[in-house]
């Protein structure tokens, strides 16, 4: 089976735009946490809202607002996700 590489800015975007197009799901959500390590920094979490903020971005019409609600969307994505006994247990098979 081939391995597929994706970049963590590909997860954040997924997750922090779930919401608005209707696909939250645990499943989905975990298996993403999975992906990323369950790690999330507060700096990787504050870059990709930066980007919202990029011209190219605003230019599509996305600003401080869009940052904003991806801070909080990736921080409550992080607390419920990251700290679960399942992630615990990843974090220790990968040590």
């Amino acid at each position: 089976m081939r391995t597929v590489t994706v970049e963590l800015s590909e997860i954040l975007s997924l997750v922090s735009c779930a919401d608005d197009y209707g696909f939250v799901n645990d499943v989905l959500f975990d298996a993403l946490a999975e992906f990323a390590g369950y790690t999330l920094s507060d700096e990787e979490i504050s870059e990709f809202a930066g980007s919202f903020l990029e011209p190219k971005q605003i230019e599509a019409g996305y600003g401080q607002e869009d940052a904003d609600m991806a801070v909080e969307r990736l921080e409550e994505w992080r607390r419920r996700y990251f700290d679960s006994v399942r992630a615990r247990d990843f974090r220790e098979r990968h040590q």
